[in-house]
């Protein structure tokens, strides 16, 4: 079995969906005779030996997080799923918003939260580096036509610059709003005037199919949840030690790993797959 098995469950995925149809075509047919169950019986072998190797290899790469998160064990095996403030049928998108904006205000670091946002290496970060920041959330402010509208999370760097981050925690397609985007981008670029340097950065779920609309930049949740597992490592090493806010923020991305980047379990469905190749990234393999 290959390091990733994520083609082999795609094309399970395919041929699942294809057997119904040709079982139910040929019932119908009057000329039906006895089936040939052979090739089905070595298919349904391949498929039970790729579930148990792929249970056999999150439980491995699950057991070496624990490992490396120390005090802590890996936040995938906490059931977020179920919990219904966090459960995105009800559009809970505000909940992922004002946990995600506490942490960072816990955090109150620039340098921790450029690394979250991916802009650590970047003029941005740059001009921005040794200004503490300033979060607000939901800020209301009027388009240009006076319609009032909220921005997600807006975050002030002194007189250096202007985060705002918009928040999506399903496909934007399927979220809507995005035809606000270029109205946020030039209320942002007009409030920083000629001072401060603006920034605008969209958490889309990974495979959302609309692109992002211009002067936006793309942070997807994963690069995100992966990020603030190494701020928790840091955060256990570090003098202060802060264990809670650690803990907490391993809860925050195991809430966002399980509902929103969809990294359900080690059953019978593509999730396995991926859930392994997220959790080699935070181990240190296969990273860009």
């Amino acid at each position: 079995m290959p390091a990733t098995s994520y083609g082999a469950w795609r094309q399970w995925a395919r041929w699942g969906g294809i057997l119904p149809s040709l079982a139910d075509l040929q019932s119908t047919r009057a000329d039906t005779v006895a089936p040939e169950w052979a090739p089905v019986a070595r298919f349904a072998t391949a498929f039970r030996d790729l579930v148990t190797y792929e249970k056999r290899n999150l439980d491995d790469l699950l057991r070496q997080s624990d490992e490396r998160l120390g005090a802590f064990s890996d936040p995938l095996r906490l059931s977020f799923e179920k919990h219904r403030w966090l459960d995105l049928r009800g559009e809970r998108e505000e909940s992922y918003s004002d946990w995600l904006a506490w942490l960072l205000e816990e955090l109150d670091s620039t340098e921790a939260l450029l690394k979250i946002f991916g802009l650590e290496k970047t003029k941005f970060g740059d001009q921005v580096r040794g200004a503490r920041p300033q979060l607000d959330r939901e800020k209301g402010i009027r388009d240009l036509g006076g319609e009032r509208k909220r921005l997600d999370l807006l975050i002030r760097f002194g007189e250096l610059g202007i985060l705002l981050v918009e928040v999506k925690v399903q496909a934007i397609e399927k979220a809507g709003g995005s035809d606000n985007l270029e109205v946020y981008r030039d209320w942002l670029k007009r409030e920083a005037g000629l001072g401060a340097t603006p920034h605008c950065a969209i958490l889309p779920v990974p495979d959302s199919i609309e692109p992002p609309r211009e002067g936006w930049e793309v942070r997807t949740w994963d690069e995100v949840t992966l990020q603030l597992r190494e701020q928790a490592l840091g955060l256990q090493d570090s003098a202060s030690g802060d264990l809670l806010l650690a803990a907490l923020m391993l809860c925050f991305a195991g809430a966002v790993e399980k509902n929103v980047l969809g990294f359900t379990g080690t059953g019978a469905a593509l999730s396995a797959p991926k859930t392994a190749l997220y959790l080699k990234r935070f181990l240190g393999e296969n990273r860009s």
